[in-house]
């Protein structure tokens, strides 16, 4: 399933609430297609690929850093992504336990815009979402390198409160240099923002259309990992954390029929 074709805003954030972020949707055909799609991709054609655009991703990179298999993210230009980001006291211990979430994230009742309202504004994301700049200092985002230690080209940001792992950055002239063809450089956009999937506010997120709607490094991914993504996941289905509790097999049924 794709995302609705009208324009729209998402949110999200980090598990404190210390780092919160919006992406605005423009309408689909104000859309661009994705970067890999070589010169004049069919945007006529319904299954062309545009940004934003949800996926798993089954590389290793990614596994290490969120801690799962596969990775869920949506793929954004970076043009789409503010970020607002509170600040730290660079006093306070980083090797401290600390307590408490910010904001009620999990509260279906949780109004983003009250929120929004006492925080710092909302920036965008190339000014925030790296290292060592005027939006970034200060506040409680850190950054990981991995593949390249430019923070102009990679870099995977995370909340140094609660160390939800937020986004990777990367420019995409990076792969234009390394891979060729069929990557292409953008014609009004030159970086793109990867947000993890699962730090969308609960509300969007649990919309069906923010289903991964394709699967990228599937030959790199985990064996049984791979199955699961074509067979789906085995075994039984508990409704809460108690094992001696089951799903009744009508439901989970009723659940595979839906498209």
């Amino acid at each position: 399933m794709v995302l609705p074709d009208e324009p729209f805003t998402l949110r999200g954030g980090c598990s404190c609430g210390a780092i919160r972020y919006r992406i605005d949707v423009p309408a689909k055909a104000n859309r661009p297609p994705n970067f890999t799609l070589g010169h004049n991709p069919d945007m006529s054609d319904p299954k062309t690929a545009r940004i934003p655009c949800v996926a798993a991703c089954h590389c290793n990179d990614c596994r290490l850093a969120v801690g799962t298999v596969p990775s869920q993210v949506i793929i954004c230009a970076a043009n789409m992504v503010t970020v607002s980001a509170l600040p730290r006291d660079p006093k306070v211990e980083e090797t401290r336990a600390i307590t408490g979430r910010l904001m009620k994230l999990l509260q279906p009742s949780t109004s983003a815009e009250e929120s929004d309202a006492r925080r710092p504004p909302y920036l965008p994301a190339l000014d925030v979402l790296r290292p060592n700049l005027p939006g970034s200092q200060d506040t409680w985002l850190r950054f990981f390198h991995t593949i390249n230690c430019s923070s102009e080209m990679f870099s995977r940001a995370f909340c140094g409160r609660c160390g939800t792992m937020v986004c990777y950055h990367f420019a995409i002239k990076v792969l234009v240099d390394y891979v060729g063809d069929p990557v292409v450089m953008p014609d009004s956009w030159s970086d793109c923002i990867d947000i993890m999937l699962g730090t969308i506010d609960r509300e969007q997120l649990d919309q069906p259309w923010m289903a991964p709607e394709r699967e990228l490094n599937f030959n790199d991914g985990i064996s049984w990992a791979k199955a699961v993504a074509v067979k789906g996941l085995p075994g039984p289905k508990h409704p809460a954390g108690l094992f001696g509790q089951f799903v009744d097999e009508d439901v989970v049924e009723a659940i595979a029929k839906q498209k």
